[in-house]
């Protein structure tokens, strides 16, 4: 999912600063590793201001700070990202000429991956229709996105901007979930995780939980990670959501 974030990012990144000419995107097997390349025939990048691009809010061509061309994140997500993985990422690019972005990442053979099958190379299609949800992120906007793609899926579900607020709900009804969907980050410095373990204390009974985050700080993502639940990065693609809720269902039922 992270290789995935620092791809997207490339290739936007490439897409927003070549005004005419192509994109492309390769890979080619170097040893054990896989390099991969997004190269562009955009405006370039001068070799003085290579070590700043990766910094935070920098965007090359907007000293205005036009915020309709963006926030300038997208290669500092990169960088973290990349860190926390431990690829590194090379740049090659000239004013005018365009830019190279490359990433090595680890190669498994065929045979070993068939042995290593995770969520990512699998897809769980088992019904979730019925699932009871408990969503619980600050944002109202995100809670009300999170009940319309529930409530197409056919699940019930019950919304709360807190853990305080999602137990207030739930002994007013009569409803036990079967599953957490919680934001990582919540108000009053409170995580996602914590909220869990609140309502999992409630509740008397440990249930699976999902912990979506935007964060890509290191220390935020590996905070996160040990917590023992299941981690989503933002943006969630609903397929993927409602596969990892058919896979705990089926995991917490086998």
């Amino acid at each position: 999912m992270m290789l995935e974030r620092i791809l997207n990012n490339l290739v936007s990144n490439a897409i927003r600063y070549t005004n005419t000419g192509t994109v492309f995107i390769g890979c080619r097997k170097r040893g054990v590793k896989i390099r991969i390349e997004v190269r562009d025939s955009g405006i370039g990048i001068a070799k003085d201001k290579l070590g700043e691009i990766f910094e935070e809010f920098y965007q090359a061509g907007n000293p205005e700070r036009d915020r309709t061309k963006g926030l300038g994140l997208g290669l500092a997500i990169v960088e973290r990202l990349c860190n926390l993985l431990d690829y590194k990422v090379d740049v090659h690019s000239a004013p005018g000429k365009g830019s190279v972005f490359a990433i090595e990442v680890p190669c498994i053979e065929k045979d070993e991956l068939h042995k290593t099958t995770t969520l990512s190379t699998k897809n769980y299609l088992s019904d979730i229709q019925g699932m009871y949800v408990l969503v619980i992120d600050d944002e109202d906007m995100i809670r009300k996105g999170m009940a319309a793609i529930l409530e197409d899926w056919e699940c019930s579900f019950l919304l709360a901007d807190s853990a305080d607020t999602a137990i207030s709900k739930l002994k007013q009804n009569d409803f036990r979930p079967d599953i957490i969907i919680s934001d990582y980050r919540l108000r009053e410095n409170k995580t996602g995780a914590q909220a869990i373990v609140q309502i999992h204390d409630y509740l008397q009974k440990e249930i699976p939980a999902i912990i979506i985050t935007g964060d890509t700080a290191p220390n935020r993502l590996q905070e996160a990670q040990k917590s023992g639940y299941q981690l989503l990065h933002k943006p969630v693609k609903p397929a993927k959501l409602r596969s990892l809720m058919s896979f705990l269902r089926e995991q917490n039922t086998s």
